[in-house]
């Protein structure tokens, strides 16, 4: 599934849109991303995690399971379940530097 980057944010393009072209896709070898329209057009729910005290949108995929659907597609995010104080300060601590280096690149490249 692409995530999106600080750069695409920052730059208003979604992080999909270089997926959009079937060719770069069949030259990189991605035969689907994870939102393409035709795995989700034959999915009768798509539930993700989201931070308490919702847990789940749209809904608990526990109802689908339940309903006997043959597909349940959950997407979760590790951080909403377990705290790892030291691995998300190292995530964030990553972004906080990318971020920097993104936005004053000439510093890097002027002590190089």
């Amino acid at each position: 599934a692409s995530h999106g980057d600080f750069v695409n944010r920052r730059l208003g393009i979604a992080n999909w849109v270089m997926l959009a072209d079937r060719q770069f896709r069949r030259d990189v070898g991605v035969e689907l991303e994870a939102y393409d329209d035709e795995l989700m057009s034959q999915l009768p729910l798509r539930s993700t995690d989201t931070a308490p005290p919702r847990y789940w949108i749209p809904d608990d995929p526990l109802g689908a399971i339940m309903r006997g659907e043959p597909v349940v597609y959950v997407l979760v995010h590790p951080r909403h379940w377990r705290v790892d104080r030291a691995g998300n300060a190292r995530d964030d601590l990553k972004r906080l530097w990318e971020g920097t280096a993104y936005r004053f690149p000439t510093t890097r490249r002027e002590r190089e």
